[in-house]
């Protein structure tokens, strides 16, 4: 086998393996969450571009001409920057997810997520421990819910997430509800009307949320703003970072971080 048909065959078959890791990938998360029209459909996307881009090279292979290889680096160069691009995007978010929070904050805005009905899903749910972990620990820190009712909830996001936190034995006192929020920055600028002299403020969300959430707050805020990152699940890790990579990009463009 020839160097350039090599190279054409290992490429073909990374492509149907990543095209199946994919398809697979989509099939996980549908188990977890169910068919939904929302970011998730990236994955069966990506995994036909796949398939459809092994299928073109195995036809280079077939019918060589000399712009064949002409065409072939110059997809492996695209790929190779986008990679790089996305994974330095990447690795910046995972790193601002651990920032350290210093204690006694006067608020904290725990940003909303997807409510089933009237309770708080798992990612949700995840916010609010930490949330509560913090509370617990800065007994006079005020706590912000802040979300919106969306599609399939029965309550607010912020109903529920102040449900939660009350069952778990926090004050309704300390709890300040803000339901007009659909989005990251709607939730800080709609959250920015209720502090009260405040100095310093706390964003609380999923890691992989916490590195948007922390840059859109500063962003409108005058206060100190640091964050507390909650965790994030298993099987719809990768699937929620290759969203917020996207959802950073939007937001830098549209100069809200």
């Amino acid at each position: 086998m020839e160097r350039e048909d090599r190279k054409l065959f290992w490429i073909k078959w990374i492509l149907v393996a990543a095209g199946i890791l994919a398809i697979i990938y989509y099939g996980m998360i549908v188990s977890v969450l169910g068919v939904r029209k929302d970011f998730s459909l990236i994955w069966p996307a990506a995994g036909v571009c796949c398939f459809g881009l092994s299928l073109l090279i195995r036809e280079m292979g077939r019918h060589p001409h000399k712009g064949s290889s002409l065409v072939l680096n110059g997809i492996l160069i695209v790929a190779v920057l986008l990679t790089a691009v996305f994974g330095i995007l990447e690795g910046i978010i995972i790193k601002n997810g651990f920032m350290p929070a210093s204690k006694d904050a006067d608020y904290m805005i725990v940003l909303g997520a997807q409510v089933n009905g009237t309770k708080v899903s798992k990612a949700l749910r995840y916010r609010l421990d930490a949330a509560y972990d913090y509370a617990v620990k800065n007994k006079n820190t005020k706590i912000i819910v802040s979300g919106a009712q969306g599609y399939r909830e029965d309550v607010t996001e912020a109903q529920a997430m102040r449900d939660y936190l009350v069952e778990k034995g926090i004050s309704e006192k300390r709890i300040l509800m803000e339901e007009k929020s659909t989005n990251t920055n709607e939730n800080i600028k709609y959250s920015k009307e209720l502090l009260e002299n405040a100095d310093y403020v706390v964003i609380v969300t999923n890691r992989f949320h916490l590195f948007r959430g922390v840059r859109i707050a500063r962003k409108q805020l005058s206060q100190k703003v640091e964050g507390v990152g909650a965790d994030t699940g298993t099987v719809l890790f990768l699937n929620y970072y290759v969203r917020e990579a996207f959802a950073v990009i939007k937001d830098g463009i549209l100069n809200h971080i």
